[in-house]
């Protein structure tokens, strides 16, 4: 995170260089939303960013969806998420295998995130759960459109 010039600095570091950056976004996690991509705070994102939502389901985004954190219907979604997650945690070593047993103290947390639901989704449980559970036709897309843009790098020079 950083200004525009250092965003576009980061990305063309990163293209010459050949590295992929990804960055993850789980669910209603405010952290990874901070500092905004506002006009005037003049931060910027930068690499690809990956989003997933309370089903682990991911999809590649230009930026992370849910800006609007201040309107009504926004905060009704977010607790009736919180409430899923809350619920999920329950259930997942059920559907998933209990592996993903979730301890009382995260469920405690859950059941905080009926109050805090942007603070909740920000637990690392979730973020491994991303890689566990997430799709990796996902991963080969990305590692697909990197080989490409690597192999017309290396044609380029």
């Amino acid at each position: 995170v950083g200004d525009e010039e250092f965003k576009k600095f980061m990305e063309k570091q990163l293209h010459d260089n050949g590295i992929k950056y990804l960055r993850f976004v789980y669910g209603h996690d405010l952290i990874p939303r901070l500092p905004s991509d506002d006009s005037t705070f003049l931060f910027k994102h930068f690499g690809t960013c990956i989003y997933y939502n309370s089903s682990y389901e991911g999809k590649i985004v230009e930026e992370q969806p849910y800006e609007d954190y201040k309107s009504p219907s926004a905060v009704i979604t977010r607790i009736l998420n919180a409430f899923w997650e809350l619920i999920r945690s329950f259930i997942i070593p059920y559907t998933k295998g209990p592996d993903f047993s979730e301890s009382w103290l995260l469920k405690l947390v859950r059941f905080a995130g009926l109050a805090l639901p942007t603070l909740a989704a920000h637990n690392p449980h979730d973020y491994v759960n991303v890689t566990r559970l997430g799709s990796d036709d996902l991963y080969l897309k990305l590692q697909e459109q990197y080989s490409q843009n690597v192999s017309s790098i290396r044609e380029s020079t």
